[in-house]
């Protein structure tokens, strides 16, 4: 039987090898997400350097959205903007001005677009 990834799929798992049996990174991985996988991977990607870059902005993405959040409903409270960003920037371990450009950068995503009715004329052009 040639081994390929739909055979390591379908084989039953007392089939699969113990971790202790795998070397290097096959080994690493499989520590990760189990053996099946890592085996599935090894033969998918045999020989291949495989790069896997940093989710770091997903994070950050979702940092930055909290940001906008929380900065929104506490100047729609009446809170000073200012105090608002000084408190955000305490809070996330950032300088203010990282704050500052983080609404910037989120200003767009945080303006609702608002959607005329067909006979409502648009005073702004």
């Amino acid at each position: 039987m040639k081994l390929s990834a739909d055979t390591i799929r379908d084989l039953p798992d007392e089939s699969l090898p113990h971790i202790s049996a795998l070397r290097g990174d096959v080994a690493r991985v499989a520590e990760l997400v189990g053996v099946r996988v890592a085996l599935i991977l090894a033969m998918e990607f045999r020989g291949t350097y495989i790069y896997c870059r940093a989710h770091d902005h997903i994070a950050r993405e979702s940092r930055d959205q909290s940001i906008r959040d929380e900065y929104d409903r506490r100047t729609m409270d009446g809170e000073s903007s200012t105090k608002v960003a000084r408190d955000l920037a305490l809070a996330n371990n950032l300088v203010e001005r990282s704050i500052w450009e983080i609404l910037k950068k989120t200003q767009d995503k945080a303006i609702p677009q608002i959607q005329l009715k067909d006979n409502q004329p648009n005073l702004w052009g």
